[in-house]
């Protein structure tokens, strides 16, 4: 009870105790306080053991893994084959136009002297003539871009599968001469094969 806490007062007089029984040995109060000492640091190591396992336990059950879904943009929908004889003409005048950039590729390399090859080391040494090879190669890989994205949906099989080539050469040629790749040495006879079988091909499927 502390000081400031009053008794009650209808507490009566003291209650008589017994005397108090005789002392314990010295040895034994020696002991005492040493054992009382040992329980009470074991009870505190205990409990500081135990505080530690629970919060490690929290600690675990807090960093729970989080799922996070993350939702995709549909893929965009294809558009609808169109009748065959309409996709055929779209694609064939798709190659009829990249016609106009082909011929400005053969417009540019006509800048070079009758009979220098692109690979020729003289054509690199000159700015002008290497310019002109350059702008040849823009307009070949432009003409290949167009084709590619011109091939209609509902093309027939073979007109579609000659287009993505003929596209392709165009590439090809391109980054022959823009690079100067001597692995690329027939690149133009390559996509000369491949506009050949596009106009025997478009003059069966989309006669004018």
């Amino acid at each position: 009870m502390s000081e400031t806490t009053r008794p009650p007062a209808n507490w009566g007089p003291p209650t008589p105790y017994p005397p108090p029984a005789p002392l314990p040995p010295p040895a034994a109060r020696r002991r005492w306080p040493v054992f009382v000492g040992g329980v009470a640091i074991g009870a505190v190591v205990a409990a500081a053991t135990t505080a530690g396992f629970m919060a490690g336990t929290r600690d675990t059950s807090a960093r729970t893994p989080v799922t996070i879904t993350a939702t995709l943009p549909a893929a965009p929908t294809p558009p609808a084959p169109l009748p065959a004889a309409e996709a055929n003409r779209q694609t064939c005048d798709t190659w009829v136009s990249t016609g106009t950039l082909i011929n400005d590729a053969a417009t540019a390399l006509a800048a070079l002297p009758p009979g220098t090859k692109i690979l020729d080391p003289t054509v690199r040494a000159n700015p002008d003539w290497s310019a002109a090879v350059q702008r040849a190669a823009e307009q070949y890989k432009l003409a290949g871009d167009k084709l590619a994205s011109g091939i209609a949906p509902g093309t027939a099989a073979i007109l579609d599968q000659t287009a993505t080539s003929t596209a392709g050469a165009l590439h090809a040629l391109a980054t022959a001469d823009a690079t100067y790749d001597a692995a690329g040495g027939n690149s133009y006879d390559i996509l000369k094969v491949s506009a050949n079988t596009m106009d025997v091909l478009c003059e069966r499927l989309a006669p004018r």
